[in-house]
């Protein structure tokens, strides 16, 4: 049984990655924060804006993407490496982008097809 992602993404094509999801889901995501539901990201430090890497999601005040910050974990790095290399950022910035990767993987929904 395939799993089919909704919103015409499908498994394994370069438009199913993490920005290409949050692009897809995040009105709904911005409608979530302004309602009553608890969340541990804080939508301030996480923005988008078109003028900046193309509207990617991005640490407020810099021009680093929460995809880039989640590689950066994904290929080992720890929070202390981040910060040390980044000394911009704070734990709450990295929280933050993980609290909306979460979020958005939390949004998406995959449907199991027949084929």
């Amino acid at each position: 049984m395939r799993a089919i992602p909704q919103k015409g993404l499908h498994l394994g094509s370069p438009a199913n990655d993490l920005t290409a999801i949050a692009s897809n889901h995040y009105m709904s995501l911005k409608l979530a924060y302004k309602s009553e539901e608890k969340s541990m990201t804080d939508p301030a430090r996480i923005v988008l804006d078109p003028t900046i890497l193309a509207g990617k999601p991005v640490i407020r005040g810099t021009r680093l993407s929460v995809d880039f910050v989640i590689g950066l974990m994904a290929d080992g790095w720890n929070e202390k490496n981040i910060l040390r290399n980044y000394p911009g950022l704070s734990h709450d910035d990295l929280a933050a982008c993980l609290a909306y990767a979460r979020d958005v993987l939390r949004s998406e929904k995959v449907y199991p097809s027949a084929a």
